[in-house]
């Protein structure tokens, strides 16, 4: 007869699948998905601090455009004027 159609052995593959199967399960819960989870926040928090950096930035970098075209803009009148 072939091993694979023995009926005897059925019951103990049964029995280690679901001790395998819901240690891997338990496992998951308990241990792998609050690492996940945690990992994820942690991120989200590091990904949202940037943006706020990014957001000043390019408000700072806004204000030094603008005071670069009002130096521009003065240099230029400045200039016409001792031309004339």
């Amino acid at each position: 007869m072939l091993p694979q159609l023995d009926i005897s052995v059925y019951f103990s593959q049964l029995f280690w699948l679901s001790v395998c199967v819901s240690t891997l399960i338990i496992a998951f819960k308990k241990c792998f998905i609050p690492r996940i989870n945690r990992l994820i926040s942690e991120r989200n928090a590091f990904i949202s601090q940037k943006e706020d950096n990014i957001q000043k930035l390019e408000i700072e970098l806004r204000k030094i455009e603008d005071d670069i075209e009002a130096l521009k803009n003065h240099g230029l009148a400045r200039s016409s004027e001792i031309i004339r």
